[in-house]
């Protein structure tokens, strides 16, 4: 089992980015608390549009973009060109803005949203296709990985999900590849 080692004070101004999929989104995080919140559209191109909705995101949440004291985005898996639109974003506000840059999992991301045990991520990788992850919470309450993310199609990933969390497990499924 594996654990997500990633570790953010909560009470800092965070900037998050996720881009992995066709609809992108982006949060500004304070105290550990969402305060504005946005995505774009997928029938737009995402690089043309991301800038201008983390503006729109920090305006909403009453802050210039120099009180921003982290930039998180997600790393995958998905969407190649997504992922790419996201992490150079990131990495290009994060040197403008001169803050630490954090990459999180799109799986644990999702699997955290959840706050529900055992969980199954999947996201669409197209082709009848999937990328799988199985997450339940541990003894001392913590969301482990007991499943790392793996590739296939659907059918199997299905099978890899049941054996990884048990025949008489009945996990909440979440992501754009749940079928």
């Amino acid at each position: 089992h594996a654990r997500h080692a990633t570790s953010v004070d909560s009470s800092m101004r965070i900037l998050c980015l996720e881009t992995a999929s066709d609809v992108g989104s982006v949060a500004v995080v304070i105290d550990g608390i969402v305060r504005a919140e946005g995505a774009t559209s997928a029938r737009v191109r995402l690089g043309e549009t991301l800038l201008g909705e983390i503006e729109r995101v920090l305006t909403a949440s009453a802050l210039d973009a120099s009180s921003i004291e982290l930039c998180a985005v997600g790393t995958g898996p998905g969407s190649f060109t997504g992922l790419r639109v996201g992490l150079a974003g990131a990495k290009g506000l994060s040197l403008a803005l001169g803050t630490p840059l954090v990459g999180v999992p799109t799986t644990w991301t999702l699997a955290r949203a959840l706050d529900a045990a055992p969980s199954v991520v999947a996201i669409d990788a197209r082709k009848d296709e999937a990328f799988t992850a199985c997450f339940h919470h541990g003894r001392n309450g913590e969301l482990e990985a007991v499943m790392e993310v793996r590739h296939g199609p659907h059918r199997a990933m299905g099978a890899a999900a049941r054996a990884a969390l048990g025949a008489s497990a009945c996990p909440v499924v979440v992501g754009t590849g749940a079928t």
